[in-house]
């Protein structure tokens, strides 16, 4: 009778769960290899890669270290704006429209970089970066994979996140070759490139806001108790059965007022300072 009553549910058209009982590869894991690749190279790109090209930008359009190193504030200081835009943006725009204008955005400010003659083009395609990059792709990031994953959520987002460092490792001494040998202007249409190569395919491919966008639900969200013990029983922490998917609007009128959200604002923007510094 049970077997004729899950029968009967697949057939009505429920959602596919996302947890052990669906067999195969879980959709999600795609928006974690996306997420990495984003990170890998659009975000290793403007905060990994950036400072390699400081002595050649400075010595090439006259500037000062110090003036060079002001776009690099801006794009720290312009990155709370940035957080608010995408949070605002995820609320209203589908994740794969997101992922793919982070993605051309990133490749047509890595061509800007490439042509530009003058400091207030770096200053402006700082302050750009700071908005779009620096802010925007870590939070969307981590935020959509967040919708995907109830079970393994922290293992997923930071295995989307360490991109950067993956990124950096391998296009650091990559971009550092190309300078040393055919100049830093070059060196910026190879990293746009390679941010269009590899982030856009994935991003118009596989990015979904939610699971149920494509009949599914997160990962671990139909757990039994069978499997919650057996978790258990293989040393894993103790797995509580999710709830649904809840969507939360507090809206700009209540967050203006909370003091929490103005201490969090104010630690990225003493994040992003440091780091910079």
């Amino acid at each position: 009778m049970a077997e004729e009553q899950v029968a009967n549910g697949a057939q009505d058209g429920a959602p596919k769960t996302g947890g052990k009982e669906k067999k195969g590869f879980f959709y999600g894991w795609w928006i974690v290899i996306g997420g990495f690749m984003i990170m890998a190279t659009c975000y290793t790109a403007f905060v990994n890669c950036m400072s390699l090209f400081q002595a050649q930008i400075v010595g090439d359009l006259g500037m000062t270290i110090g003036e060079y190193n002001t776009g690099t504030s801006l794009a720290s200081l312009i990155s709370i704006v940035g957080t608010l835009i995408i949070g605002f943006l995820l609320d209203k725009i589908n994740a794969r429209a997101i992922a793919v204008g982070i993605t051309a955005l990133a490749t047509v400010m890595l061509f800007g970089y490439s042509v530009a003659s003058a400091p207030w083009h770096i200053y402006l395609l700082a302050a750009l970066s700071g908005t779009i990059i620096t802010a925007g792709a870590r939070l969307f990031v981590s935020v959509i994979i967040t919708n995907w994953f109830n079970l393994k959520r922290g293992f997923a987002v930071s295995l989307a996140l360490c991109g950067s460092a993956f990124g950096g490792a391998i296009l650091s001494p990559i971009v550092g070759t190309i300078i040393a040998t055919s100049g830093w202007r070059f060196a910026f249409v190879v990293l746009a490139v390679i941010c269009l190569v590899g982030s856009l395919p994935i991003a118009v491919i596989f990015f979904r806001s939610h699971p149920s966008d494509k009949g599914l639900q997160p990962y671990g969200a139909e757990l039994t108790e069978d499997e919650i013990k057996a978790i258990e029983s293989k040393g894993k922490k103790k797995v509580v059965q999710a709830d649904p998917e809840v969507t939360v609007a507090i809206g700009w009128k209540v967050m203006k007022k909370s003091a929490a959200f103005w201490l969090l604002a104010l630690g990225f923007m003493l994040v992003g300072a440091i780091n910079a510094m």
